[in-house]
């Protein structure tokens, strides 16, 4: 018996849908393949803020989204970028998405201050959306309570807002901390009106600036990471000082007097007459307690040299040859 034929023209069919398919295929693999090479994950995020500069929110944020979908990034840096397009979103009126790029903020890094700018934000736009319970819950879980240092919850104090960036409230304390950073010759307490408002401008416009440099990933450059790191050794070290000097007794009068006669020369002007104790008794103070302050990290040093803790290579560094590592000893 002979096998059941079909017509040739559904061979043909058959044929040109399969080779159609295969070329599809193809088109599609090598476009993946284009895009996956030319398309820098950075470049995604650089194109981000030139668009948002220019003003033209909603691409901004479509490139930030592919950037975060990308990205290999560490967490608080994609927190950062989700901030920024959660912003656009809003800014866009796209409040539920912008609402759950918001969430998305607080999970990725929520001990960060991107995640506490995010929760301030959740409640502004349920608000918006006109969900007022969920909108008291968010706030509730958000403001009244807080983490001390030690991890413990604690109650939060009312605060003046003194200005606000994109909703974003900025605080009376906020501001006294940025008075506080000031350089020492700058710092005093009785302000003018206008020196004080001055100097809120500078403080919100610092702010500002902090919020796009961390937009465009300025702190994930090696050296910017490299200098933070080194600044954040400097404010340790200094702190560990001032806690040893503080557990000691204050200078004794006798003490500074001492230290003068021993130093005088030190406060001899160019013709060689030292100054009477009183008229550079500041100086002679800031100096004693500098030697106070070199004494002590020679102190915490020489005890982690003698416990055999620390062992150090002048010549390496540049310095006088030595015959052999400078060790603690035996």
């Amino acid at each position: 018996m002979k096998a059941a034929s079909h017509p040739h023209w559904l061979d043909t069919l058959l044929i040109g849908f399969l080779l159609v398919f295969i070329n599809i295929a193809s088109l599609m693999y090598i476009r993946s393949q284009s895009t996956g090479s030319n398309e820098n994950v950075d470049d995604l995020r650089t194109v981000a803020t030139k668009l948002e500069a220019a003003g033209v929110n909603g691409e901004a944020a479509e490139y930030y989204e592919r950037w975060l979908e990308r990205t290999s990034a560490p967490a608080t840096a994609r927190a950062n970028v989700g901030l920024a397009r959660a912003r656009l979103l809003e800014s866009e009126g796209r409040l539920e998405e912008a609402l759950g790029q918001l969430y998305l903020v607080e999970i990725l890094a929520p001990a960060s201050g991107s995640a506490h700018k995010a929760g301030q934000r959740i409640v502004a736009i349920l608000d918006r959306l006109g969900l007022n319970q969920a909108a008291r819950t968010a706030l509730d879980a958000r403001t009244h309570l807080s983490t001390s240092p030690g991890g413990h919850p604690k109650e939060e104090t009312s605060d003046r807002v003194v200005a606000r960036i994109e909703g974003d409230p900025l605080t009376l304390t906020d501001f006294q901390h940025f008075l506080d950073s000031l350089p020492a010759p700058m710092r005093k307490k009785d302000w003018t009106r206008e020196e004080r408002e001055q100097l809120l401008t500078q403080f919100v416009a610092n702010e500002l600036m902090v919020r796009r440099a961390e937009t465009r990933g300025i702190e994930d450059d090696p050296e910017v990471r490299r200098q933070l790191e080194a600044f954040k050794k400097q404010v340790l070290v200094s702190r560990l000082l001032e806690e040893e000097l503080s557990s000691k007794s204050p200078p004794e009068e006798s003490d500074l007097r001492n230290f003068y006669q021993v130093h005088a020369d030190r406060f001899a002007p160019a013709d060689g007459t030292p100054p009477p104790f009183e008229q550079v008794r500041d100086e002679v103070e800031r100096l004693y307690m500098l030697n106070r302050l070199q004494e002590a990290s020679a102190h915490i040093l020489n005890e982690a040299v003698s416990a055999r803790k620390v062992e150090l290579y002048p010549e390496a560094a540049g310095a006088a040859p030595s015959a052999k590592p400078t060790t603690g000893g035996g």
